[in-house]
């Protein structure tokens, strides 16, 4: 595989984490609204304690929702940042990595996704898999989960 091709499957990985990124936003977005509309009309339409469960109720989902929303922003706003032109000997943000059965890309954590590359697990540098990686390069070897992990690629 050139160069070119690396980073063309590199840029098309960001722009699939970027789009699943902008999707629950729109998501929590959406369901933020809809748990604000129903407290709201719970408002308008109950009376006594059964009000207040309802309308608790309607806040809390907000809030659950509102949080994913800044979470997803965050994460959009921490890969936008990210030059996945730029190859690299150890594993940072935007590194892909192959092993001898399973793709990574250290981005962001979405877990396992099937692209057009096959299945690639998306994951943050911080995660498990990530740490245990730290300062390892092409050819080396470690043990996680018990199980061998040898580093055919990175770039």
């Amino acid at each position: 595989m050139t160069d070119a091709e690396k980073v063309e499957n590199k840029k098309y990985l960001k722009e699939l984490a970027i789009s699943i990124l902008q999707e629950r936003i729109d998501h929590a977005s959406a369901a933020m609204k809809d748990a604000q509309q129903s407290a709201n009309e719970d408002d308008k339409s109950s009376v006594g304690d059964k009000h207040h469960t309802g309308r608790a109720m309607a806040q809390n989902d907000r809030d659950i929702y509102a949080r994913q929303m800044e979470n997803a922003q965050k994460d959009l706003s921490f890969i936008l940042h990210i030059d996945v032109t730029l190859f690299h000997k150890k594993i940072e943000a935007g590194v892909f990595m192959e092993t001898e059965t399973e793709k990574y890309f250290f981005l962001t954590g979405l877990g396992q996704i099937d692209t057009k590359l096959g299945r690639v697990f998306f994951l943050s540098v911080s995660s498990p898999l990530g740490q245990a990686l730290h300062d390892k390069k092409t050819g080396d070897e470690l043990e996680f989960n018990k199980k061998p992990v040898v580093i055919k690629n990175l770039y």
